[in-house]
């Protein structure tokens, strides 16, 4: 399994999806650590984006922070350098 490993991470690699992959990977972990109390929606130059759906639940997600950072470093090879917010906001019905 380790060879078939080696080999898919050089050919994603050269076909350039690296980063996407690691992003797509990270995102499934954090979203699998949560358990429904927020989502990861993006990986980019270190720093993971999450949603949360009001400012409450983030402040309270806000103190598992290094805990989660410490989680995804022990699962993959992957540095977060650190995580940002992002509150989800409603949509007004224009009609």
């Amino acid at each position: 399994m380790d060879k078939l490993d080696k080999i898919l991470k050089v050919v994603v690699n050269k076909k350039g999806l690296g980063l996407a992959t690691d992003a797509a990977q990270i995102c499934y972990l954090a979203n699998a650590w949560a358990s429904g109390r927020f989502e990861a929606l993006s990986l980019s130059r270190g720093t993971l984006k999450l949603g949360a759906l009001n400012h409450c639940q983030a402040q309270e997600c806000q103190m598992l922070e290094e805990e989660l950072m410490e989680y995804l470093e022990e699962v993959s090879a992957i540095k977060i350098m650190r995580i940002k917010w992002e509150i989800a906001t409603k949509k007004a019905d224009s009609e």
